[in-house]
């Protein structure tokens, strides 16, 4: 399954990720123990990615008077950041975190999530006319 994505909400699609997760617990184990085997992507990773974050770079002005390699740079970085929030519940050791267990404690990290994301989002700058995209 693929988690529509829309540049211009990026809180929306690190809920997306969390829900998706949150329904699948054992997928993260298995991407992580796929990461181990076979750590280079596919062909659809690549795709996807790619995707992402030439959507990233034509919505937001990610490097203000510098390279299209840097605003790819940049865009690779935010959601880096963005994926590392929205999946933290489910990478972290047993010990140290566990994906909620309860539904008002899953509904609070989901806000969590999406307030932290909202903050990362309302700090940069919309290229001009930016439109919504749905790529993913």
């Amino acid at each position: 399954m693929t988690i529509p994505f829309d540049a211009r909400d990026l809180p929306g699609y690190a809920a997306g990720v969390f829900d998706h997760l949150a329904g699948q617990p054992a997928l993260m184990r298995m991407v992580l123990w796929k990461q181990l085997e076979r750590p280079e992507h596919t062909d659809h990773e690549r795709t996807v990615y790619g995707r992402i974050v030439d959507a990233l770079v034509t919505t937001y002005d990610l490097a203000p008077g510098g390279s299209s390699a840097q605003a790819a740079e940049r865009a690779q970085d935010l959601l880096f950041a963005v994926l590392g929030l929205a999946t933290a519940p489910f990478t972290l050791a047993p010990s140290a975190a566990q994906p909620a267990r309860s539904s008002e404690r899953s509904v609070q990290q989901r806000q969590d999530l999406h307030r932290a994301v909202s903050t990362i989002a309302a700090n940069l700058t919309l290229r001009a006319g930016a439109r919504a995209t749905d790529e993913g």
